[in-house]
């Protein structure tokens, strides 16, 4: 699981679902060289077994090898992708909020990597860019790029770091061992007046579920179709249903949650894989089920709200 990490490995099978508390199944759901997850009987979110320790988890996401891996590469330099991505976000983000608000407003971004999507955050949307992320080479070259960028988890940031307008986290809950602990750490974070915004993998779409038919028909084989799909640092799938106790029990409402589908220029492999993908998110769009979960929050008003 951890791929050389230097702290422990893991904190042992856990039976209580770390996003609603429900119980973890023992059947696994999938399995791969790399992993195993587990379904919750309550919300049906993903959990991997034995939960892996957050010490684990930043060792590979600061290693050498999880940086320079192609996929990540391919889009730290599509420019254009990254702009267009921050187009749909943003405008996602305006069904919540004034987006003129955001103008000089903190945005923080939570796994930043280094630094695209903030810098085309700020450029487009005139967002104040704040970064934060594990991984000491990403933190590296945003600071670079002249972010104010920090390698730390939010948890352990700097005080000061708070009272964002904005907190995004785009391809992040997925890799968080306690994700119900990280949105309450958002909380905090974030202005009261504030929206929160999440990115993370939709289990329930087509290319996951075809993904796994042919691991269970194969036996495996061949072995990057699931490890592709379901990779050793992914250790979290959510559902809309464990989301909305997720966030209500953070004080949050949800504003909106829908999916969307992976652009042709996000998907970076063969031509002969690049139209199987096109083709099953095709079919997805058909019925709102795209390749990615998006999660639009703000604070909750009343009695549900918390600190």
């Amino acid at each position: 699981m951890t791929m050389g990490a230097t702290g422990p490995v893991s904190v042992g099978f856990d039976h209580a679902c770390p996003v609603c508390g429900g119980r973890v199944a023992d059947r696994p759901f999938v399995q791969n060289r790399l992993v195993t997850l587990y379904p919750c009987t309550s919300c049906g979110g993903l959990s991997v077994q034995p939960r892996p320790s957050a010490e684990a988890l930043a060792s590979i996401h600061d290693s050498e090898s999880y940086f320079n891996h192609p996929y990540f590469e391919h889009r730290r330099l599509a420019t254009d992708a990254v702009e267009r991505r921050c187009q749909e976000i943003f405008k996602r983000i305006g069904k919540a909020i004034d987006l003129a608000s955001l103008r000089g407003a903190r945005h923080l971004d939570v796994g930043c990597d280094t630094g695209e999507f903030l810098s085309a955050a700020s450029r487009l949307c005139g967002t104040t860019p704040i970064g934060i992320d594990v991984a000491h080479r990403a933190i590296a070259v945003a600071k670079q790029r002249g972010l104010d960028a920090h390698c730390c988890s939010l948890e352990d940031a700097a005080p000061e770091i708070s009272n964002a307008k904005l907190i995004t986290l785009i391809d992040l809950i997925e890799h968080v061992t306690d994700p119900a602990a990280l949105l309450m750490q958002v909380r905090r974070r974030l202005a009261d007046d504030g929206i929160c915004y999440i990115e993370t993998p939709n289990f329930k779409s087509s290319i996951y579920g075809v993904g796994r038919m042919l691991t269970r028909l194969t036996g495996g084989r061949p072995p990057w179709i699931s490890e592709r799909l379901f990779p050793a640092e992914h250790v979290q799938y959510l559902t809309v249903g464990g989301v909305r106790r997720m966030a209500a029990a953070a004080g949050f409402e949800v504003v909106d949650i829908s999916t969307r589908s992976l652009p042709r220029s996000d998907i970076a492999a063969s031509p002969v894989v690049r139209l199987v993908l096109e083709a099953l998110q095709s079919a997805d769009g058909l019925v709102n089920r795209g390749i990615l979960l998006c999660v639009t929050l703000r604070v909750a008003k009343g009695p549900q709200r918390r600190r």
